[in-house]
């Protein structure tokens, strides 16, 4: 998962800082910075855990910028999609300290689905094309949350909040 999101940023313009073993990005059009976190949402709010994490993000980026402008993405890889799981990621991107989180979970079969996708359309193409795309749309409600590679997909768009992804408008 991890290389499908720093693909991603690379995509949308964000460049990775040097030195940077926290893997943060920064836009090349505007004040904008993410970091990458993998692991759960309980983990990223541990005691300490966010502010060694902001310390070592800012002997990397000296910008005063950033600490305005830090987004984090926790990545997050879970069995299955409960109400447990929505608790603690609503409980994790509540949280006001240090970054803006934003909780990406994801299935193994998702992962899987949108890996196979990723290999017969280029990232840029699924990336930049699909989420506006009427019948990913469509695929992506008839199927929300069932392992597929469209809820992956929007879940990405949304939680990667550089990425164009409004819904198609229908005429009815």
């Amino acid at each position: 998962m991890i290389e499908i999101i720093i693909n991603t940023f690379e995509i949308f313009n964000y460049s990775k800082l040097p030195n940077s073993d926290n893997r943060i990005f920064k836009s090349n059009i505007m004040d904008d910075y993410w970091v990458i976190y993998q692991g759960s949402p309980s983990q990223l709010l541990e005691k300490k855990v966010q502010s060694e994490l902001m310390a070592q993000c800012k002997k990397v980026c000296t910008d005063p910028a950033f600490e305005k402008n830090a987004n984090i993405i926790c990545l997050w890889n879970v069995e299955s999609i409960d109400k447990k799981t929505i608790r603690q990621l609503h409980h994790a991107e509540e949280d006001i300290y240090f970054f803006k989180k934003n909780v990406l979970y994801y299935t193994q079969s998702e992962l899987t689905s949108y890996k196979e996708q990723s290999s017969t359309y280029p990232l840029q193409n699924l990336l930049q094309q699909s989420p506006t795309n009427p019948e990913v749309f469509q695929r992506y409600k008839e199927n929300i949350n069932k392992g597929t590679w469209e809820s992956l997909l929007y879940r990405i768009c949304m939680k990667l909040t550089f990425i164009r992804h409004s819904a198609p408008y229908y005429r009815y």
